[in-house]
């Protein structure tokens, strides 16, 4: 393969990978974030962002696997 072949195949795929980002989950991967007691090992609370503007608006408190109460800022003012 011709060295301008080889390099035009390699800039595609670099370009392909580029925009193979999932910006949903880069959303849930910075926004979606878990709180365990330092003591127990246990879950605490967990957060979320439900209206998609990348800011945590949605707070789950837990005791482990269950869930005691939901917090949500529907109009983002704290």
């Amino acid at each position: 393969m011709p060295k301008a072949a080889r390099f035009a195949l390699i800039v595609a795929a670099l370009v392909a990978l580029a925009c193979n980002r999932d910006p949903d989950r880069e959303r849930l991967r910075r926004t979606t974030r878990p709180a365990y007691d330092e003591k127990t090992g246990r879950l605490q609370r967990l957060t979320y962002d439900a209206n998609k503007d990348g800011y945590v608006d949605t707070w789950v408190h837990m005791d482990g696997p269950r869930i005691v109460r939901t917090e949500v800022d529907r109009d983002q003012n704290g």
